[in-house]
């Protein structure tokens, strides 16, 4: 190759070379003043959301130290409401029950699903009446002891024990007296309704 041509080569792509260099830097400094710009508007934003909220916070407790006879009322309703409750559930808690089979406490979550005691009525706990019950019925095989509602246990036959769907009811067991009201109930129900 001739000399003199290569050295006009070379001298073409060193120009064209740092013709492109510019162009990036050109284009690199357009990006940056850019994102400056948007950087500054984000700022500039956030900056007037933040000095409307503050405005809105000021509106807002000038506004609630101006309160109406009618808010102070239903303020005062409410914080009556609010007590109300609070002492329902304290004492709903406090109210210490103790089953009178197994002998422990029955707890204020259990109190919804407690049985009464078949000789004294007090309550007991659903899972003590069962087994209870199961001791005293002693179901044969293929069968089981079950709550059926409103008081009563039931002796359910399965002809295959894997399949829980079909069954036939043995007996009944009439539990609870549907038409007497427990009064440990009552109580319970009373405190329930307070609980909002």
């Amino acid at each position: 190759m001739d000399s003199g041509l290569s050295e006009a080569f070379m001298n073409q792509n060193d120009a064209s070379y740092s013709n492109g260099r510019r162009r990036n830097q050109r284009r690199n400094d357009r990006k940056n003043v850019r994102k400056n710009e948007h950087r500054n508007e984000r700022a500039k934003k956030a900056k007037e959301k933040r000095n409307s909220a503050k405005e809105n916070y000021s509106v807002k407790r000038s506004f609630s130290k101006r309160m109406s006879p009618l808010q102070k009322e239903i303020r005062l309703m409410l914080q009556r409401e609010l007590v109300e409750t609070e002492n329902a559930i304290r004492e709903f808690r406090s109210d210490v029950r103790v089953c009178e089979i197994c002998g422990k406490v029955i707890s204020p979550e259990d109190i919804e699903s407690a049985v009464s005691n078949r000789e004294t009525g007090n309550p007991a706990h659903f899972d003590c009446v069962l087994k209870q019950i199961c001791d005293s019925e002693k179901p044969g095989p293929n069968e089981r002891v079950t709550y059926i509602g409103q008081g009563k246990f039931a002796v359910l036959h399965f002809e295959n024990p894997h399949d829980l769907r079909h069954f036939s009811i043995r007996r009944t067991i009439e539990w609870e007296d549907r038409d007497n009201r427990l009064e440990w109930r009552n109580e319970m129900a009373g405190l329930f309704s307070q609980i909002k």
